[in-house]
Order: structure tokens, then sequence, then C-alpha cells
């Protein structure tokens, strides 16, 4: 089979003798899904079908922009672009080390337009899901003309190599620090501590006083509440007292009275196991506790552990509590019953410290990335996703392992939260990643949404460093164990024939992630907090 040669269907990946089929696989494989480029069909250049196809794209698009907004296009155009990037530094690396580059192309499936220059084939495919640039000797089990074996990649020493493979993520990381750092240099820095009403819990004092999605609470009985912090301490030690509450709504200043409600101080939540100073206890034993002094009465009421029912962020729990020591006099806090929105605002920074904050967040992001990616592939981590599909295709609530871990019963959505989309720690497919952009241009604005947009580039380029074929990592961790085992003048290529069972396991796993996240994302979408 020679370089030019492309099946038309996913070939069976053993041979008759039991050994990987020498398929070719398009060079530069990572996380886009190069593997499946291999299996589009040719189509015939300036085919009517092409253009139609193309028409087709243009078209989803459009409809896309009329039914969700123009923002969800412009965002898939974005990852495209920041697809090609990808694609681009391989490119340019393997054309600078040598090497034969025979195709680059934007998209997957059958081609809608292309053209040569040189030896190289550039040009547009019909599912705009990726790229991929095809450079030629990948590994031994592509067969190469003889003439041009000097410019395959395996001929190409170690730094030509690595520099190739390693380029793509660069890329990625690179453009996400320089989107970065513009947003901090032109829109300043954020500020995530201010915050307006999203929605008013029933039965509490923000329904008392009339609170509606929108409002900005000013000020607590005259102590000014600018952000998060101020709002606790003026609603420290105040549960059960009349307070006055100053907000805004649209441009009106509105100022009204209520008795503060309450929920239990840290040195309560200390000596009740399990309950946490964020939670609202509700009933104890079965009885309504609307003060503090009545859970006390409860308390002490009981013989022995007593059933607590609490609300925690948007769920209904119950758990068995014994008091571990004396529960404080006034040991409530005071509680107003909202659901908040954060929005940023954006502090101007001199130019070094922007720069700076850009570094020091794409290092943040990353320390995160593989975190999250150590626990989803962990045995834990796996059975957690498998238990969120499972609940997502029975149309269940789940209880939460961390929740069973700690001893909670859940009962349910809290009451203002029966509509809350999920916003559960798992991955997100590309579907997911447009929403939540989506979603924060809308609410948030331009600068937030390109400083999510960079951060997500950051974490797609540490995604495919993963040190497993076929992600980019796998490849550089290939070319460093060759470059160990080889001699002067003997140089060591590993037999890929030996690695193909671990390299479709990979895909093969990758594939079900992505299709059970995009599920998840459809029927269970992602909510940004």
């Amino acid at each position: 089979m020679t370089t030019t040669d492309r099946p038309t269907s996913p070939p069976d990946p053993f041979g008759p003798s039991g050994v990987p089929a020498q398929t070719e696989v398009p060079p530069g494989e990572d996380g886009y899904g190069a593997w499946a480029s291999q299996w589009g069909a040719e189509e015939p250049e300036g085919s009517l079908r092409s253009w139609i196809s193309l028409a087709a794209i243009v078209g989803l698009l459009v409809l896309a922009g009329v039914a969700l907004g123009w923002a969800i296009p412009v965002i898939i155009l974005a990852f495209v672009a920041s697809v090609f990037l990808h694609e681009l530094g391989h490119y340019l690396m393997a054309r600078r080390a040598g090497m034969k580059v025979t195709e680059f192309f934007i998209g997957f499936g059958p081609r809608i337009w292309s053209f040569h220059r040189g030896e190289t084939e550039y040009g547009l495919k019909a599912i705009p899901a990726g790229a991929y640039v095809r450079i030629i000797g990948m590994h031994n089990l592509e067969e190469v003309e003889e003439a041009d074996e000097e410019r395959t990649y395996r001929s190409k020493g170690y730094g030509k190599r690595l520099s190739v493979i390693l380029a793509g993520p660069f890329m990625n990381i690179l453009l996400g620090m320089v989107i970065l750092a513009g947003v901090y240099l032109t829109a300043g820095v954020p500020n995530f501590d201010t915050w307006t009403v999203d929605t008013v819990l029933p039965s509490t004092t923000a329904a008392s006083l009339g609170l509606q999605e929108g409002d900005r609470i000013v000020t607590v009985d005259g102590q000014a509440v600018g952000d998060d912090e101020s709002m606790r301490q003026a609603l420290a030690g105040r549960a059960g007292q009349e307070v006055e509450f100053v907000f805004t709504r649209d441009g009106e200043t509105i100022t009204q009275t209520a008795t503060l409600g309450w929920r239990p101080a840290a040195a309560v939540a200390a000596v009740l196991p399990g309950i946490e100073d964020t939670d609202v206890i509700l009933r104890v034993d079965g009885a309504d506790v609307t003060t503090y002094d009545d859970m006390v009465a409860a308390f002490a009421a009981a013989d022995g552990p007593a059933s607590v029912e609490i609300q925690r962020a948007g769920g209904l729990y119950r758990l068995d509590v014994e008091p571990a020591g004396a529960l404080p006099e006034n040991g409530a806090n005071g509680f107003i019953g909202v659901k908040r929105a954060f929005e940023p605002t954006w502090e101007g920074q001199p130019a070094g410290t922007a720069i700076s904050t850009a570094v020091v967040e794409t290092g943040a992001a990353g320390a995160a990335a593989v975190v999250g990616l150590v626990g989803l592939f962990s045995p834990d981590g796996l059975s957690d996703y498998a238990g969120e599909v499972g609940s997502a295709v029975t149309g269940e609530e789940r209880q939460q392992p961390d929740d069973v871990a700690q001893g909670l019963e859940y009962l349910g959505r809290a009451p203002g939260f029966e509509d809350a989309a999920d916003n559960a720690d798992r991955p997100v497919s590309i579907i997911g990643i447009v929403g939540l952009l989506g979603q924060s241009f809308e609410r948030d604005g331009l600068p937030q949404a390109l400083r999510m947009f960079a951060l997500t580039n950051v974490l797609l380029g540490l995604f495919n460093l993963l040190p497993l074929l076929p992600f980019d990592g796998g490849h550089a961790v290939v070319a460093t164990y060759e470059a160990i085992r080889s001699r002067k003048g003997r140089p060591y290529r590993v037999d890929m024939a030996k690695l193909m069972p671990l390299t479709y396991a990979v895909v093969v796993l990758l594939l079900m992630v992505f299709v059970t996240s995009a599920f998840l994302d459809v029927t269970r979408p992602v909510q940004l907090p």
C-alpha cells in the first residue's frame, strides 16, 4: 500500500496472520480525531456534491445562529481555527525538519475543496470536527517509496521528531496564553466577588423582601455589601433579627425590612458531624425547625442520633446526627435565601501584572487538568462517571458517591432548583464546551467568554500530551524511548504492531467518553456556577 492509498471504510485492524494490518493512519494523530480521517471517501474536486456539502455546512451554521444566537456559530468557527493552528504547528515543524507532508485538511470525511501546492494537498472536508496533516512514514507499519524514505518522520533524529510532535499542543497553549494576556491588557483582570440575585428560594427572607432575578443588594442595615465577604460579615450573628435591606433593580433603589433567616455557624457545624455551615437545617426528627432555638430543643429531646433534613446547594438530604458536644448559644448566622449569579468586574492592571497573571493562570489550569484527568481515568473516577451516565439513561437522580461516603441520603432537588441544569464535575464534550462559552458570552460578556476560550485551548493542548497513543504525548513517549534504546549508528525503532492493541483500546475508550459526554451534555447540560 502506498502513502496515497486511503481506505473508504474502517479497516479490519488485524490481518489474516493475526498481526495488525498495515493500514495507513493520518500522521499527526491527536485528540481531534485523526484516526477517523482515514475513513473518509474521496470526492472529485469541484463536484456538485461538494458544493452541496459546503452549502449544507453553511446552512447549519446559519440555522444555529438563528435558533441559538450568533455566538454559537462564531464559537464553532473559533474552535475550527484553534484546531487549524494546532495542526499548523505540526505542519511547520515537519517542513522545517525536512519531512514530506502530503496533506493538510480542515475537517474530515468527503473532500469539499482542495488544491495542490508543491507536494502537499490543502483543502476542506465536509465534517468541521477537526483537522489533520499527513506526514509520511510515521511508523514502521507504513510502506513508503524508497526514494522518500529519507524524508519520513521515522528517519529523522529524536530532536526533530519531538519538535514536530510537541508543536501542535504548544500552539494551543501559546494561543491560550496570548488570548489571556490580550484580555487582561485590554479589559483588565476579572474579579468575581460581586454578584446579583439569580433565583429566590421559597419561604425565605429573600421571598418576603420581594427580591427578583437581577437585583443587586447594596447595604444590609447600612453596611455596604459590595462583595461576598462583606455580605457574610453583615449577616453573621443576625439571624432572627429585623434587618433593613437596600437593593437596586433596573436603576431604581428599593428599601425593605424583613426578619433574617438562619443557618448554623461554624462553631455549631463543628459539633454536628456531617453538617456544614453552608447548610440550611429544615427538620430534626420530622419536626420543622424555623429558628436556631427550635433546633437546639429538637436535639435535646432526641434520644440518641436525630434524623436531620438539610438543604445543601440545590439538593435536599437526610442524615443521622448525634452532637459531639454542647451546642453554643446564639450559634446561628443570618441567611437570605437566594441562589447567586456572580458577575466579573474588570480591574485594570499594569502590563507586567496582566501578562504574569496570564502565565500563572495557564499553569493553574494545567495543574487542574492533570488532577482532573487522573481522577477521571482512575477506577473510582470511571465508576462514578458510568453511574452518572446510567442515571441519565434512566432519567433518575443519582446519589453521588461523596454523599454516600458522608452518610447523606439524597431526597431530591430543593425548591427553586427543580429545573436547574447539571453543574457536576464531569467531562464535557465539544457540545458542552460550546454551550458553556455561549452562556459566558450572554451572561458575562465578550472578555469573560474569550478568557474561557483561552483556558479551553490550554486544556486541549495539555489533553493532547497524554502519554498514550494516538495522542501527541504518546508519540513523544515513543520517540523518547527510541532515543534511549538507540546507539550510535544503530537507531532503534519501536515495532508499532505491538502497540496497536493498546492504541485501539485507548481509541475505543475515548470514543465511549466522547459519545457519553455528548449524551450528558444534551440530556443534562452543564451550567455555569
